[in-house]
């Protein structure tokens, strides 16, 4: 089931489950996401590009801290095409076992999807498949309030052996407010996240969160009715199902 319609107009529509802030990618779920709009981040070296609400957030934190050109955005969203050159070149120039530890397969990158962003601290010679992002200083004012903005470190050293990817302290992926913050304070990396919230569905056992509703909604069960008048975010976990988010405390009725 691609994409879901709600009964009534006067309810929100789900969105395909490949869509979405909290979309899963990696090797065992590709990127399926139809990009809407992108916008340009800076500074930055040349032109790199985020998924709408991702610049937002992040161009907003830069401007809460004040930065200026302390720290560039080096990478963003590529397309899929640039995804290939970058795997097949770190193959012939780093070879394989440095490449499967820091570049994901063409597909599997998040930077397809547009919501990840590769940052590095300002200085000559920049690494173009490490760059330095060290936890002090401007960079480590940054990664304490990256989920004040929604923004999670992405891959940890720690989280390796779920995640497939070496720690990488360089990105940052946007997955919106309250999750960036309820994982923080988990420790969650986003696969264990996304499984985690299931024990959470909206209409029977919803999680709620400094001010949030949270609940997961599987695609083989029946959709809630979610009132349009209500602030409510829909994203797929591009797995099985959606995950909605919404503000205040708030119970559903199902679609029977």
């Amino acid at each position: 089931m691609e994409r879901s319609n709600l009964t009534s107009e006067k309810n929100l529509q789900f969105p395909s489950i490949h869509e979405g802030n909290l979309i899963l990618v990696n090797p065992d779920y590709p990127c399926q996401s139809q990009l809407s709009r992108l916008n340009e981040v800076r500074p930055a070296q040349n032109t790199v590009l985020l998924e709408d609400q991702a610049s937002r957030a992040l161009m907003e934190l830069f401007d809460r801290l004040e930065i200026v050109d302390e720290i560039v955005c080096f990478d963003g969203y590529r397309t899929h095409q640039q995804q290939i050159e970058l795997y097949q070149n770190s193959l012939e120039e780093n070879g394989q076992e440095y490449t499967e530890k820091f570049v994901a397969k063409p597909g599997c990158s998040e930077h397809e999807c547009g919501l990840a962003i590769d940052l590095a601290l300002n200085q000559d010679d920049i690494d173009p498949i490490c760059p330095s992002f060290p936890d002090h200083g401007i960079c480590g004012l940054f990664r304490k309030q990256a989920a004040s903005a929604g923004f999670i470190e992405r891959y940890k050293e720690s989280k390796k052996e779920i995640t497939k990817i070496s720690g990488e302290e360089w990105h940052f992926r946007y997955v919106g407010i309250p999750h960036a913050l309820i994982m923080l304070e988990t420790g969650f990396c986003l696969e264990e996240y996304i499984e985690w919230i299931r024990n959470y569905p909206l209409t029977r056992h919803p999680l709620y969160y400094e001010g949030w509703t949270i609940g997961y909604v599987s695609q083989d069960m029946p959709l809630p009715k979610l009132d349009k008048n209500l602030e409510c975010s829909i994203s797929g976990d591009n797995v099985k199902g959606w995950i909605v988010t919404c503000a205040g405390h708030v119970k559903f009725d199902t679609v029977e």
